[in-house]
């Protein structure tokens, strides 16, 4: 596997980045280069995702589009937020009605693309996002904390400023308890003057060493967010046994219903709500039968979401597309095909 990184300029704290003339010239030089490559393009960003998919166009190149995203929210303000939608939402009907194939990351993904942009629907797929288990595997998850995490940018879209509010009043009532709130950007948790000592901030981003290590030893997750695709957060922690204390956005959902823990969805950006699902998950780690429930929801999420499952989808998914691909370009019947 080899990578390379293009330094560009990140607006709306460091969430979204700009490209330049320098991401625009590797890629062309990339794909010049390499005349036979499959191209995946990864929807996370309209920008890149636009200009990567218009060089393909250009140069006659066909490339699957990875499609992560839903409804950005870059903005409190809901205005600047309908009018990113809809800058969004034309660029993006170029990047994927242009797309030889598409797969969706969650049912949810699948289905925003369905409702929003025009496009044949037998090019399209599902493969989920995937957490490496190998990694996961090597974790003692028996030793459990009373420890919630929160992890995650602190930009609009992920919400922190409602459960920074939730954490800061239920570290008052369950002195036992830690409430961890992690990550970087802007929250209203950086105003805070006096909260209790149980309520801890560390503003940087966790290694994913620090982080699986954190989420072996902790009970509860939370996601607050406004939209999600299908969280890689989410299922990590899951795999590492942790209750998941999830926002009714479709994606969450998707992953609740897989994992059998709805009942700890709460409503998004509804405060009581997210108190009161917080709390049942505390109720739930002092049950007799906790230890056979995070045993129950890691199984599960390792059964779902682990990268083994991921990856055999996807060797499948290329290996079919290529053999397509040399039937289309045959000149005779006769084919040798292989691929690695």
């Amino acid at each position: 596997f080899a990578g390379e990184s293009v330094k560009t300029i990140n607006l709306f704290n460091n969430s979204y980045p700009i490209i330049g003339l320098r991401f625009i010239y590797k890629i062309i030089k990339l794909l010049r280069n390499n005349p036979d490559a499959t191209v995946l393009i990864h929807d996370r960003h309209v920008l890149s995702s636009v200009v990567a998919s218009f060089i393909c166009f250009v140069l006659n190149k066909p490339y699957i589009l990875i499609s992560h995203t839903t409804n950005s929210n870059y903005f409190k303000n809901k205005l600047f937020n309908k009018i990113g939608e809809i800058f969004e939402s034309i660029f993006s009907q170029f990047v994927v009605g242009k797309a030889d194939r598409i797969i969706a990351v969650s049912k949810t993904n699948a289905k925003y693309l369905e409702d929003n942009f025009k496009f044949d629907s037998e090019k399209l797929e599902i493969i989920t996002n995937g957490f490496d288990v190998k990694k996961i595997l090597t974790l003692d998850i028996s030793r459990k904390e009373k420890l919630i995490v929160f992890n995650t940018k602190w930009i609009p879209v992920k919400n922190p400023d409602i459960t920074a509010l939730a954490f800061r009043k239920l570290a008052k009532k369950y002195p036992k308890w830690t409430f961890l709130f992690t990550g970087r950007g802007e929250s209203i948790v950086q105003t805070f003057d006096n909260h209790p000592k149980n309520f801890e901030v560390i503003e940087r981003f966790l290694t994913q060493e620090e982080l699986f290590n954190l989420l072996s030893r902790s009970s509860i997750y939370v996601n607050s967010s406004h939209n999600e695709g299908l969280s890689l957060g989410i299922v990590e922690a899951t795999g590492l046994g942790n209750i998941p204390v999830l926002s009714d956005v479709p994606g969450n959902i998707q992953v609740a219903t897989k994992l059998l823990t709805k009942r700890f969805i709460f409503e998004r950006n509804n405060y009581s709500s997210l108190i009161t699902s917080i709390e049942k998950a505390i109720k739930a780690c002092e049950h007799k039968k906790i230890r056979q429930t995070r045993i129950h929801i890691a199984n599960r999420s390792r059964k779902y979401f682990a990268n083994t499952k991921t990856f055999k989808k996807y060797r499948n998914f290329l290996s079919r597309y290529r053999l397509i691909k040399s039937f289309k370009g045959a000149k005779t019947t006769k084919i040798e095909y292989s691929y690695t």
